[in-house]
């Protein structure tokens, strides 16, 4: 049994089995507080910059707090990334892209990366005991083809996206933290060994 807790929003998440690759659903037990989840991807700039502003969409603040962050930042949000969230209304003033470095001191609960060359990567240590997800996602800013090509790309995504984030709050809203983790497994994530993956 390993017990993750996060110390200033009083969070605590009991894993009744390992959190590792090969290991079916964890059972979790959330026992009060908000859950804390970081995004990330390499440059923060598309994948998890969309997924911090369409699970935030869908939020209960006070069971759940959305946070997206990149290994090696780009400083800027992508474009067709703000483009697509007007386009589908969902609130995007507050994006930014950042480190995960900014993140060092929030007690995050959970990682996911979206994109394969951030799951290759080693996570910060303060970050050694984070339980982590992997959920390669496309990514729309990488299509070759014309203005409609990329829209559909960028909006398929959104429309992912949005499908998992109300399936997820709804669960973690109605404390069913293991049926949260089973839903993001079932629109492609996996469990990642974390126990390896550090970097100071």
């Amino acid at each position: 049994m390993i017990i993750f807790h996060s110390a200033t929003s009083a969070y605590f998440l009991i894993f009744l089995s390992q959190f590792c690759v090969g290991i079916d659903s964890p059972a979790l037990i959330l026992q009060h507080g908000a859950m804390n989840i970081l995004f990330v991807c390499t440059h923060n700039r598309c994948r998890s910059i969309l997924a911090e502003a369409i699970f935030s969409s869908y939020a209960d603040t006070s069971t759940l707090n959305v946070k997206s962050a990149g290994s090696q930042p780009a400083g800027i949000v992508h474009p067709e990334s703000l483009l697509a969230l007007r386009r589908n209304n969902i609130p995007c003033e507050h994006l930014q892209s950042q480190s995960w470095q900014d993140f060092s001191q929030w007690p995050c609960d959970l990682i996911i990366t979206v994109c394969d060359s951030a799951a290759q990567e080693s996570c910060p240590h303060y970050f050694s005991s984070t339980p982590v997800l992997h959920w390669p996602l496309k990514d729309p800013s990488s299509i070759e083809g014309s203005e409609s090509q990329r829209i559909e790309a960028f909006d398929k995504l959104v429309a992912l996206l949005q499908s998992a984030a109300h399936e997820f709050s709804n669960c973690i809203t109605s404390f069913d933290t293991e049926r949260a983790i089973d839903c993001l497994i079932e629109y492609g994530a996996r469990h990642r060994e974390t126990s390896n993956t550090v970097t100071r």
